[in-house]
């Protein structure tokens, strides 16, 4: 039987950013975990997420997972 290990960190890293939404700034705060074989969990933590449109988090969210994209990708050379 093998042993199957969770896959180890290999690359961390947090975005914040700081949304101006009509007269009112929120704080959007993406993490980003590249784990072994380039897989990538992205976690995005919302302040105040009652007013924070969600057009504003997919677009964050899109932002960050393209940045770690482009670490894996830099690792590998490609």
């Amino acid at each position: 039987m093998k042993l199957i290990l969770p896959p180890q960190y290999r690359d961390r890293f947090e975005f914040v950013f700081n949304v101006d939404q009509s007269f009112d700034s929120r704080t959007v705060v993406c993490r980003a975990e590249i784990f072994e074989h380039s897989v990538l969990k992205a976690v995005l933590q919302i302040v105040d997420t009652k007013r924070t449109r969600l057009e504003v988090v997919d677009a964050v969210l899109v932002r960050c997972i393209r940045w770690a994209d482009l670490r894996i990708q830099d690792e590998a050379g490609v």
